[in-house]
């Protein structure tokens, strides 16, 4: 005997908005339910016609937005940018077989980085607010413009959706830029689930946590929050960083927050506004950081603040989502200035390279594991440089371009990017462990050092410092620790500012610091 098949179901909503059964007449209620009734009975009839799921869900919409009983298509929302809009979509479930590969891209991407990224990717649909189009309209020539009147009718569909593969391209993420040219990292599904996978099992997330996020989407840290939580049955809850500034406490309270990311730049701007001191969340439980080394001093204060809460820092690129993360059980016990260790199914191991050749205790961190991601989009010359294969397994291997030091517990310490360390009278000059110490100085939130050359020798160092505090003071202090910490050190220049500059994703935008002293005299 066969299993006769499920019969369909269609729901149907009349828009926002609450009725009272108290202001709410018989006969009104009568002709609700009556105009709900014929839509369902529309939607089945379409069904049962041979029409698609899409056919009945498109018809059964439209059909909501011209009855006058109902507001369905004639409201709007407040976004996140305090506009308001009123946007529609319709998704296809049927075997999640879209095929389309997404490219998340900021609405504050710089404008010489859009015609990059429209050129390399030549995308077939863009979605943006209106607002937005705008400024792109050059960049966005020989795109059709099409509504969703046109989209649902089935002129704007092209090729019929299909499943891809797990090795298949799901996702193009650009990274920030802020160590060379921005390049689109083609992330496969095999490679993001294997991702979200081995962060799940670390952090612990749950099907009742509910994650903040007020970073933005074309940052994969902030789209990876979507992705840990639709893994686990957790929650997302969105929000724009200044509502997150200005409303933390009223966000963690009022959408009972549980998991809180954050990058330093953003972890700057909350400490130094204080609200945290008087905020007792009762529910958050985890405060995450990536994208940037979170200085010690700040995760000592975030502790010292939320003392029922685990701080976790995490160590991850773009080319492979995640590295390295703290155990979240270790709590203060963690070491210090450390991002944690490798993630479950991850290899790493640290090759000298150059004049540290015979230096093993160093070395720029080489990554192994399925999370690695495909390559650079249309860029076959810098895949092969960034992700060689080992010649002995014939393994994908991912070159991070980052110096790191490990202790004999396998825990990760970040040094610096390769490129941005010196080299001076037999002397390497590590720029991030200075920059810990320097954010350790009680005025200052954050710090960044920066190394001026001259004919590939260092000559002069400049440290940055985040502070509103006494400048001339805090300078001999600065100066003082950097001449401890490198014996007999190159010229050393201290710069005091209120803040530092960053980029989009919220990391220091060490290029501009660089560029802002590179007109100066070397002594």
């Amino acid at each position: 005997m066969s299993t006769p098949l499920p019969s369909p179901v269609i729901a149907i909503h009349g828009g926002a908005g609450t009725l009272s059964r108290s202001l709410v007449s018989d006969a009104q209620k009568n002709a609700y339910h009556a105009a709900l009734n014929d839509i369902l009975v529309a939607g089945q009839r379409c069904l049962a016609e041979g029409g698609s799921a899409l056919d009945a869900v498109a018809l059964a919409v439209s059909l909501l937005e011209d009855c006058p009983l109902f507001n369905a298509g004639h409201g709007a929302v407040f976004t996140r940018d305090e506009t308001h809009e009123l946007d529609a979509a319709v998704m296809d479930g049927d075997g999640l077989r879209a095929g389309a590969v997404a490219i998340p891209v900021s609405p504050h991407v710089a404008q010489d980085l859009l015609p990059v990224i429209v050129a390399s990717t030549t995308p077939t649909a863009v979605f943006a607010a209106p607002r937005e189009l705008h400024r792109w309209s050059a960049t966005l020539t020989g795109l059709a413009r099409r509504g969703f009147p046109e989209l649902l009718s089935g002129e704007g569909r092209g090729a019929p959706p299909r499943r891809r593969a797990r090795g298949e391209a799901a996702c193009i993420i650009f990274t920030s830029g802020s160590t060379g040219v921005a390049r689109g990292v083609t992330c496969t599904h095999a490679a993001i689930l294997a991702a979200v996978g081995g962060i799940n099992r670390v952090l612990g997330q749950r099907q009742e946590d509910r994650i903040l996020c007020a970073l933005p989407f074309s940052f994969d840290y902030g789209l990876y929050q979507v992705f840990l939580a639709m893994a686990c049955g957790a929650a997302v809850v969105v929000a724009a960083p200044a509502a997150a500034i200005t409303g933390l406490p009223r966000l963690l309270a009022d959408r009972r927050i549980t998991v809180l990311p954050l990058v330093p730049g953003l972890s700057v701007l909350l400490l130094r506004s204080r609200m945290l001191e008087r905020l007792t969340p009762r529910t958050l439980r985890m405060v995450t950081s990536t994208g940037d080394l979170l200085p010690s001093a700040q995760v000592d204060r975030w502790r010292s603040l939320l003392p029922n809460a685990c701080v976790v820092p995490m160590y991850g690129l773009t080319e492979c989502k995640r590295v390295a993360i703290m155990p979240p059980h270790l709590g203060p016990a963690a070491p210090s200035g450390s991002v944690g260790l490798p993630l479950p199914g991850t290899k790493v191991h640290l090759r000298p390279s150059g004049a540290q050749a015979s230096d093993t205790t160093w070395g720029e961190l080489w990554v192994m594991g399925p999370h690695l991601m495909a390559g650079y989009w249309g860029d076959a010359e810098a895949t092969r440089q960034r992700f060689p294969m080992d010649p002995e397994t014939g393994a994908r291997q991912l070159r991070s371009g980052d110096a790191f030091t490990r202790d004999a517990d396998g825990f990760l310490r970040f040094l610096g990017r390769m490129d941005a360390l010196g080299h001076w009278r037999g002397q390497w000059l590590f720029t991030a462990p200075l920059e810990d110490r320097l954010a350790r100085l009680p005025p200052v939130d954050q710090a960044a050092v920066v190394l001026q050359r001259e004919s590939g020798e260092v000559r002069q160092i400049h440290a940055f410092l985040s502070t509103t505090a006494d400048a001339e003071v805090l300078k001999a202090e600065a100066r003082s620790l950097i001449a401890d910490t490198w014996s007999q050190p190159p010229a050393i220049d201290v710069i005091c500012r209120p803040k530092l500059p960053y980029t989009a994703n919220g990391k220091i935008d060490r290029a501009a610091l660089l560029a802002s002293v590179s007109e100066r005299a070397l002594p």
